[in-house]
């Protein structure tokens, strides 16, 4: 084996490792962030008395989550008497340092509630 050789499996053998480094971390990640979305999910039903809800977006399907992903929500039957802002705050402390998205039925569009609905998950 020439020193080329030996020199182009290392470098190989550096990526692979890479590779296999941002794999575990990306799912480690994953699995924080679910962690975090349960946590705003019993929050949101105990003290706002949220009946469901949902994740939708990248956390709730299989492939990436990377430090670019966010935690999805929506919320069915959100009171708007409550103050939105207010326990935005609240979430996006307990989603740190994982950015948030919450909606509502109030901004929602019709065709993504149904998507949601169809493809989210009640968590």
């Amino acid at each position: 084996m020439s020193l080329i050789d030996t020199e182009r499996d290392n470098i190989r053998k550096t990526w692979a490792k890479r590779r296999e480094l941002a794999i575990a971390q990306e799912k480690t990640m994953k699995e924080e962030a679910m962690e975090r979305a349960g946590k705003i999910a019993k929050f949101l039903k105990d003290k706002y008395a949220i009946k469901k809800v949902y994740l939708y977006g990248s956390l709730s399907r299989e492939g990436p989550f990377d430090k670019y992903s966010d935690i999805d929500l929506f919320i069915d039957g959100w009171n708007e008497a409550l103050n939105y802002w207010t326990m935005y705050i609240e979430v996006e402390k307990i989603a740190m340092p994982f950015a948030v998205s919450v909606i509502t039925d109030k901004e929602i569009t019709s065709e993504l509630k149904e998507k949601i609905l169809k493809e989210g998950k009640i968590i």
